[in-house]
């Protein structure tokens, strides 16, 4: 089990275990599931919001953002010097665990939505499920891959914080910023959903900094498609 929590960590084997959920947001968002409806990469934030970036440096193109990631986590490999290889069980069971600790964010969801109405939504269950994957996987390489990296730089290199408070303020930052990006689409601000967002934003940054970026980009994506299945207007978190 020490070897598993150990390399279930590491870069090489997030990428592994994300690649599945990447290819088929990408496949979905170019029509190459035709049991989907059209493409929904220009309905997700997440994704929008990397295209951007790009283009304001002057890089263009569709497979920018996956490319992104699949870089961030190589070149992590690469500067560490990890061994490329992996045990294929242990892929496995990272996904199996990633699946296991969504199950917390259900619960404390249908609870919050008992109080809290969610936005409510008019996509097919299908299609929102594969948007659920994509939002999930590039929210992660956004706020918890890019967003941790970046604030560490700055609070613990540039602005000399203790490493205690360079990582709670990080925590905290990351959380708040995940809560309220939700609201640069159509739905409207409510204190009730962004203080469960806020929460989630919490969970995810202490998941992602215990078990490694593969296990919490797998927790996000099955919360959604379980939120999907169990009550569709909460699935965006």
């Amino acid at each position: 089990m020490r070897g598993y929590f150990a390399e279930s960590q590491k870069p090489w084997p997030s990428l592994l275990v994300v690649l599945p959920l990447v290819a088929v947001y990408e496949a979905a968002s170019r029509g190459m599931l035709r049991w989907l409806e059209s493409g929904p990469a220009d309905q997700l934030v997440a994704f929008s919001l990397l295209r951007r970036a790009f283009l304001s440096i002057g890089a263009q193109g569709a497979m920018l953002p996956a490319l992104a990631l699949v870089a961030s986590l190589l070149g992590w490999h690469i500067a560490k010097r990890d061994r490329w290889s992996v045990k294929p069980m242990h892929l496995g069971a990272m996904a199996v665990e990633g699946c296991l600790l969504a199950l917390p964010l259900v619960a404390l969801a249908l609870l919050v939505s008992r109080a809290v109405p969610f936005a409510a939504t008019t996509t097919a269950v299908p299609r929102l499920a594969v948007l659920s994957i994509g939002a999930a996987v590039y929210e992660e390489l956004i706020f918890r891959l890019v967003g941790f990296v970046l604030l560490s730089v700055i609070l613990s290199d540039i602005c000399r914080f203790k490493p205690v408070a360079a990582n709670t303020l990080t925590l905290i930052s990351t959380a708040g910023l995940f809560a309220a990006y939700h609201y640069l689409g159509a739905e409207r601000f409510s204190l009730g959903t962004c203080g469960f967002r806020f929460v989630a934003g919490i969970f995810l940054g202490l998941l992602f900094t215990t078990r490694g970026f593969g296990v919490t980009a797998f927790c996000h994506a099955a919360y959604d498609v379980l939120c999907v299945t169990l009550l569709a207007p909460m699935s965006d978190l």
